[in-house]
């Protein structure tokens, strides 16, 4: 860039508070866009996030063929015990890293709301602990063959009567809440966490379960391909195995993409009105400084130049715009805790907006195009101002 032009940027961002209102105009435009479209790409961040398996390699779940959830999958205690004898599956201080589950839905009332809700409530064996890495923060854990249950933290901020202490009634059926957890920002922080003996008797889902978790071994030498092979080749189990990130990630994609469909839809039309305003603001720049670029032209600065400051205007007015939508969005919505439901396992799933660089950069480069397209015609205009002609039309 030449310093011809960087002096004429520079005489444009000094004279801005003499256009202080029409800029005003383009920056709260800009901002609208940006902050509508980052809010729900937040919204979309912090539900996949919500809906990722716990933090740790080798992990794999296994449902009945044919099923792509754990609320419609139903495995046999026959077909558990032989994937438990399998040599692939690590093995430590005795206790077998592979957890045989049920999970089934229960209605909760929702806190600040007059309605209730389906929480997942998944009953697991004492290995699941080590599995998901749960971690107590309160209370204590179930004891085996009572009904006791640990609530997700991310659970007790949405649900009313999920504290240690309370009892969460379920039909006839009652469970007494003594602990709460975290499992590193995995899904499991929306449900409720039982023995699974005492869910299959209250569900009478006699000795059955819906999914198989586990963590390959890496001293067995074997890979979740093999495994997989293993599982899925065997007529006797009917049986299919997914790696467990691509299964959670499947359990958050198509609320994912229908909220970013959303979100993109409504950003791009209030786009389209922002880029009006944008050059309305730009070409009433250039209708009140005429004579100014006139005079420019006439020390010898070049058209294109003229051109350039202001295009550049017009890209900072917008850019300025999007800066101040993202941090609005950030301070108001950043860690906002919400629930929404999923329809894969027919439950709520309380999660937070996660305004991360990625979301607030992608906001920004909508508001880069904006104040680009804004100032593409009033620049156009200017470059083909003669002198005479801006002196003229002063007069």
């Amino acid at each position: 860039m030449s310093s011809q032009t960087i002096k004429v940027i520079w005489i444009n961002i000094i004279s801005l508070p003499t256009r202080l209102r029409s800029s005003i105009v383009a920056i709260v435009g800009s901002a609208g866009v940006v902050a509508v479209l980052v809010t729900v790409l937040a919204m979309a961040q912090g539900f996949e996030d919500a809906l990722k398996a716990p933090n740790q390699s080798n992990l794999f779940v296994i449902l009945k063929g044919g099923a792509t959830t754990e609320l419609v999958s139903n495995i046999t205690s026959r077909s558990a015990l032989k994937l438990r004898q399998h040599s692939g599956i690590e093995k430590a201080n005795t206790v077998s890293q592979f957890s045989s589950q049920l999970l089934v839905a229960i209605s909760v009332p929702m806190i600040g709301k007059d309605a209730d809700a389906n929480v997942s409530l998944r009953g697991v064996d004492q290995s699941a602990y080590k599995l998901h890495q749960i971690h107590l923060l309160k209370g204590t854990l179930p004891t085996t063959g009572k009904r006791e249950v640990i609530v997700g933290q991310r659970a007790a901020e949405q649900f009313e009567g999920l504290q240690v202490g309370s009892l969460i009634g379920s039909g006839t059926n009652s469970w007494k809440v003594v602990g709460i957890f975290d499992s590193q920002g995995s899904i499991h922080e929306t449900e409720i966490i039982a023995d699974v003996t005492m869910v299959q008797n209250a569900f009478q889902r006699g000795n059955t379960y819906s999914s198989v978790h586990g963590k390959l071994s890496v001293s067995a030498g074997a890979s979740i391909e093999q495994i997989q092979t293993l599982v899925e080749n065997d007529p006797e189990l009917d049986l299919v195995l997914f790696k467990a990130d691509d299964y959670y990630a499947n359990q958050s994609k198509s609320l994912s993409v229908f909220i970013k469909s959303i979100g993109y839809s409504t950003a791009f039309i209030m786009a389209i009105g922002a880029i009006f305003a944008s050059l309305n603001t730009m070409y009433g720049s250039v209708s009140s400084r005429k004579r100014e670029f006139g005079i420019l032209r006439a020390l010898g600065y070049s058209k294109l130049s003229i051109a350039i400051s202001v295009f550049f205007e017009s890209a900072l007015l917008s850019l300025l715009g999007g800066l101040l939508g993202c941090v609005v969005v950030y301070l108001i919505l950043n860690n906002y805790a919400v629930s929404t439901f999923n329809m894969l396992s027919f439950s709520q799933v309380a999660f937070s907006f996660s305004v991360t660089k990625e979301t607030m950069f992608e906001g920004l480069k909508w508001a880069l195009i904006i104040g680009s397209l804004g100032g593409c015609l009033p620049a156009l205009q200017v470059s083909k101002l003669t002198v005479a002609e801006t002196m003229r039309k002063h007069h």
